[in-house]
């Protein structure tokens, strides 16, 4: 079965790039209602199809990117309610948090 597919490498590529297209938009949806994670399960599913993509990979960086931010943020804010509930080891443990988080 893979040496049909590796002789006729042409026409899987053209089925392959309107598939993407197809796992795309379905994620770019998910993505703007908030739904990360279903985007990304349409990200993962369309890379089987077309691992190369640069559509989906530069969403799938995007998403990614969001998320982090959203963890970010919501790490913040527990440090601090904890700073201001006078919990400092608890709001260091959250400030830690977003430290690792961060690329060096």
């Amino acid at each position: 079965m893979k040496e049909t597919i590796e002789k006729n490498s042409s026409e899987p590529e053209i089925k392959s790039s309107s598939e993407a297209n197809k796992f795309y938009s379905k994620a770019q949806s998910y993505y703007q209602h908030g739904e990360y994670a279903r985007a990304l399960d349409e990200i993962r599913s369309g890379k089987r199809v077309s691992p190369q993509d640069r559509t989906l990979l530069a969403l799938e960086e995007k998403i990614k990117d969001k998320m982090k931010e959203e963890r970010i943020k919501d790490l913040y804010n527990e440090g601090i309610m904890r700073y201001q509930q006078k919990d400092f080891s608890g709001a260091r443990e959250e400030f830690e948090s977003i430290l690792s988080i961060l690329p060096e």
